[in-house]
């Protein structure tokens, strides 16, 4: 997808052009999931056992997994877990469609 980039002079940003933009959105990959160490697969087993409720309920504050990937955007400390987590899944993603990507700016 092209973009148009707005001058901005704030940042150094001098003239009007445009630019090629992927956007990546993380969602469930239980190819991800099967990969992940086995304390890890517990915790989120654990975590989900029995709850398929909304985001509200519990949040991720205490290091819950319940929801993962999912997560509510209005949280602002999220636990090392679920931060590792959100990183390793979107580089997975990345990576595993790499071709794809690369394919786009050719």
């Amino acid at each position: 997808m092209k973009l148009k980039v707005l001058p901005n002079p704030l940042i150094g940003v001098k003239v009007n052009y445009e630019v090629d933009i992927i956007f990546a959105f993380s969602g469930e990959c239980q190819e991800f999931e099967n990969k992940l160490p086995n304390d890890t697969k517990e915790q989120l087993k654990k975590d989900r056992a029995g709850k398929h409720g909304m985001l509200v309920d519990k949040g991720f504050a205490d290091g819950n997994l319940e929801h993962f990937p999912y997560i509510p955007l209005g949280e602002h400390d999220y636990p090392p877990i679920l931060v590792g987590l959100l990183s390793q899944l979107a580089s997975y993603t990345l990576m595993s469609q790499k071709d794809v990507i690369l394919s786009y700016f050719k």
